[in-house]
C-alpha cells in the first residue's frame, strides 16, 4: 500500500495527548510520525474498439500497484454515467457486449481499494457497426428452396443441409472456418436412402452426431411422407429409423411442419404441417420420436392453432419449443406460442400484432435461438398484405419479464428471400443462411450469406 508520511515537530514542554484530560504526554522535545494513504494511482490510455454490431473492447494501462480492482462506467450521452462493471485487480481489459449496432457510447474507468478510488480516465466513445450481411464466393450445392432448416453440427463446425425443391436428396455442409461447401452424399434414386423430397423437417442428434430427417413431399409421387432416416456423420451413410406409411403409430404423412431437438428426453419433436390421410389439412398434433427406441409418441392434440410454414426453436434454458408464425386457418400469422416439454402445455407468449412493433405475418421464414442472450432470431419469409418476400431481422427477446419484439437494423445489402436454410454459429455470433426463392428472376436461389449478429 502506497503511504506518505507527516512529521510533527514538537517543541519542549507541548503536551500530546489521547483522549481528555489534562496532560499526561511526554513535554520533552520529540516528533511524531502520522501515515496517510493515498488513493490508487488513475489509469490511462482507456481505449474502446467496436467489434462489430454489439460490441465493443475496452483496454487501459494499469498505473496502480495496490488496487482491489478497477470500475468501468458507460453512458450514452457523455454526461450521464452508469457503473457497467466492477473488475478484479491488475485488470486492464473489458468487453461490453449485447448493444444495439450503429450506436456511440461513452466509457471512463478508474481504480478502487476500498473505499479510496483514482480519479477517472479520460472519457473515449466508439460506435458499434451497421450488421452486415456478406455473400460467400466459390461453388455451392445447386439452387433451391424447402430444403427445411439447415442444421449446426458442433463437432464438425458446419451447417448440414439435405434435399430441397425440385429433384434433390444430396447432403451437403458449409465449413464455417473455411467457408467452402462440400458434399457429404450424392443422393440418387435407391431405397437405402430417402427419397428426393422438399418441404421435410431435419435437426441434428447431439448423441448420435447425426442428422435425423422426417416426412417431406415425395418428388416421383408428389405424396406426402412420414418416414424416419438418419444420416451418420461419422461414415456418410444413411439409416431407416422408421419407414412409415398408412395405419402406423406415428404422425400422419406430414409437409411444412418445424421439429426440434430435445436433449434431455432424446426426442424429435415434431408441430404441425400440412397432413394427408385420414386427417387430412392443417395439424395441430405435437409428436415426439424417441432416438433410442425409434418410436413415435404423441403428445398434445391441440392448444396452438393449426398452421404450416411455421418455425420452431428449442429453448434450453426453459426447457420448451418455441413456435412462430405461418400460415393458419385464417391466413399469414406472426403469433408466438411456447410448448413445455416438461408439462406437455401450450403458452401464448405473443399474441397475433399487426403493428410496426412486431414482424408483419408471414410464412416461409427461418428462425434460430441465440441461448447467450435467451433470444429467437427471424428472418425473411413471405406473406402478410404483400404477399412478398422480406429480408428483415428480428428478435424475440425471452431472458427476463415479458417477452417481447425488437427490430435488429441490418445493412442495406439484405439477401431478401423466402424457404432458405439458416443456422446460429454461437461461437461466433453469426447466422448463415443458403438459398431460398423470391417472386422475380432467378426465383431460386443457391447463394451463401454470413451475418454477424
Amino acid at each position: 500500500m502506497k503511504r506518505f508520511w507527516v512529521v510533527l515537530a514538537l517543541a519542549s514542554g507541548t503536551s500530546v495527548g489521547c483522549g481528555g484530560g489534562g496532560g499526561g504526554g511526554d513535554t520533552s522535545g520529540s516528533s511524531t510520525i502520522i501515515p496517510v494513504v493515498s488513493a490508487p494511482a488513475t489509469p490511462s490510455g482507456l481505449q474502446a474498439i467496436s467489434r462489430g454490431s454489439s460490441r465493443i473492447d475496452l483496454t487501459w494501462q494499469d498505473l496502480s500497484s495496490d488496487e482491489d480492482g478497477f470500475e468501468v462506467d458507460r453512458s450514452v450521452d457523455g454526461a450521464t454515467f452508469v457503473t457497467l462493471a466492477r473488475t478484479g485487480a491488475n485488470t486492464t481489459s473489458h468487453t461490453d457486449s449485447g448493444l444495439p449496432a450503429v450506436s456511440r457510447f461513452y466509457y471512463r474507468v478508474r481504480a478502487f481499494r476500498s473505499s479510496d478510488l483514482s480519479s477517472y480516465s479520460l472519457v473515449t466513445s466508439a460506435i458499434t457497426g451497421s450488421r452486415l450481411w456478406s455473400q460467400v464466393s466459390g461453388s455451392a450445392p445447386a439452387a433451391r428452396y424447402l430444403m427445411s432448416t439447415g442444421v449446426y453440427d458442433p463437432l464438425g463446425k458446419r451447417m448440414i443441409i439435405f434435399g430441397g425443391t425440385w429433384t434433390f436428396n444430396d447432403v451437403w455442409a458449409f465449413d464455417l472456418s473455411l467457408k467452402t461447401w462440400a458434399q457429404l452424399h450424392p443422393g440418387g434414386d435407391n431405397v437405402l436412402f430417402p427419397s428426393r423430397r422438399h418441404g421435410h423437417t431435419t435437426i441434428y442428434d447431439v448423441s448420435g452426431n447425426r442428422l435425423i430427417v422426417f416426412g417431406g413431399l415425395d418428388h416421383a409421387t408428389s405424396s406426402n411422407l412420414n418416414d424416419v432416416w438418419g444420416f451418420s456423420l461419422y461414415s456418410n451413410t444413411w439409416t431407416q429409423l422408421d419407414p412409415g406409411g398408412a395405419g402406423t403409430s406415428a404422425p400422419p404423412p406430414v409437409r411444412f411442419s418445424s421439429a426440434i431437438h430435445d436433449p434431455i428426453g432424446q426426442r424429435m419433436l415434431v408441430f404441425g404441417g400440412y397432413a394427408t390421410g385420414a386427417t387430412s389439412g392443417l395439424a395441430s398434433d405435437v409428436w415426439a420420436f424417441s432416438l433410442s427406441s425409434n418410436t413415435w409418441t404423441k403428445l398434445s392434440a391441440g392448444g396452438c392453432p393449426a398452421r404450416r410454414s411455421h418455425t420452431a426453436v428449442y429453448d434450453a434454458a426453459q426447457n420448451r419449443m418455441v413456435v412462430f408464425g405461418g400460415l393458419v386457418s385464417t391466413g399469414d400469422t406472426n403469433d408466438v406460442w411456447g410448448f413445455s416439454l416438461s408439462a406437455n402445455q401450450w403458452v401464448l407468449l405473443a399474441p397475433p400484432d399487426n403493428s410496426a412493433t412486431s414482424p408483419s405475418f408471414r410464412r416461409s421464414h427461418a428462425a434460430v435461438f441465440d441461448a447467450a442472450n435467451q433470444r429467437m432470431l427471424v428472418f425473411g419469409g413471405s406473406g402478410g398484405s404483400t404477399g412478398l418476400s422480406s429480408g428483415d431481422l428480428w428478435a424475440f427477446e425471452l431472458g427476463s419479464g415479458t417477452p417481447q419484439w425488437s427490430i435488429l437494423p441490418v445493412s442495406s445489402t439484405t439477401p431478401v428471400r423466402e424457404s432458405h436454410a439458416m443456422i446460429y454459429d454461437a461461437a461466433n455470433q453469426r447466422a448463415v443462411l443458403f438459398g431460398g426463392n423470391i417472386p422475380s428472376s432467378p426465383y431460386v436461389l443457391g447463394d451463401t450469406w454470413i451475418l454477424d449478429i
